[in-house]
């Protein structure tokens, strides 16, 4: 989907894990949960800067939870970004190959 966020100006687009009603849940071995294995939060970015991984949680209702698969992506892995309300979302993306 592609959607816009309060932290970046241009629109940003990702797939769609996670929906209304799923459970957000860390494993044992501190890897995310949204209906697959997400990925382990990173604790700073590149360029240095302090995450904040969200907490688990039920996904509640008009929000997604939205995820890019490169290890480094800033998504809703992370509280900056959070769970994108589902009026915010404008677009679809379509994969071409």
């Amino acid at each position: 989907v592609s959607f816009k966020s309060d932290w970046f100006k241009a629109p940003l687009i990702k797939q769609v894990i996670g929906l209304e009603g799923d459970k957000m849940i860390y494993d044992e071995e501190g890897y995310l949960w949204v209906a697959r294995k997400v990925g382990k939060p990173l604790s700073q970015s590149k360029e240095g800067n302090t995450l904040h991984p969200v907490q688990p949680k039920i996904i509640p209702a008009n929000h997604v939870f939205v995820y890019a698969p490169h290890p480094r992506s800033f998504d809703s892995r992370y509280q900056d970004v959070g769970l994108i309300p589902v009026d915010s979302i404008f677009g679809q993306a379509i994969p071409l190959f």
